[in-house]
């Protein structure tokens, strides 16, 4: 019992850190500015953004802050562009919004060769993001931003569904406005159908707020 003990805090003072960082899908996150932002966004944008790409587990739990680089913007110069348009912070610096994403998140996705850099990470976000555009996706069925009209979850789904062969999961603001479209993507980057540990929490009447 004593040598157990003394063997954990060996490894604790040493720095080493005990935690399951494998994981079985990525939940690639988009987010409506309509109802991120309070008020006016404070960047000028006219549809969905990034919110990020996280590595999930199928019983629903997830790794973060797994050990790893920190963030340095240096290392997606090439990629600026094109992250302060699709990957814009609605609040606060772009700069502390990316850090954040890559050092909770990006750190446990290295363990995949293909985001087993910095670089790698977001430029394979901006690809997925470059691929599903859900403004022109819902616009296709007539379903718009509005201050007025509503729709259903599987009116929303099946628009989805209808680009992309899945439903997508569905998350919505205390409001019931919808804030988020979650999608899971596969290892090899193949978008598919979420397990059942992903479920929307919208409910009703959904509204999508224009952007102010």
């Amino acid at each position: 019992m004593k040598r157990t003990i003394l063997l954990l805090l060996v490894l604790f003072v040493s720095g080493v850190v005990m935690q399951n960082n494998n994981w079985d899908y990525l939940l690639f996150v988009q987010q409506w500015p309509g109802t991120f932002c309070t008020g006016s966004c404070p960047v000028s944008v006219s549809f969905w953004t990034i919110h990020g790409l996280w590595p999930n587990r199928n019983d629903g739990s997830w790794p973060q802050y797994c050990p790893g680089p920190t963030f340095t913007v240096s290392n997606i110069t090439n990629l600026l562009p094109t992250m302060q348009t699709y990957w814009p912070s609605l609040s606060g610096s772009d700069d502390s919004f990316w850090k954040h994403e890559w050092e909770k998140h990006g750190t446990c996705a290295m363990t995949l060769p293909a985001l087993s850099t910095e670089n790698l990470f977001f430029a394979e976000t901006l690809r997925l993001r470059l691929k599903v555009d859900f403004l022109s996706i819902l616009k296709s069925d007539g379903i718009t931003p509005s201050s007025s009209a509503t729709y259903t979850a599987s009116q929303i789904h099946n628009s989805i569904r209808a680009s992309l062969n899945v439903n997508g999961v569905l998350n919505c603001d205390s409001n019931n406005n919808l804030l988020e479209i979650h999608l899971c993507v596969s290892k090899t980057f193949q978008i598919f159908a979420c397990p059942s540990t992903e479920t929307d929490n919208c409910s009703g009447s959904i509204s999508i707020p224009p952007i102010q």
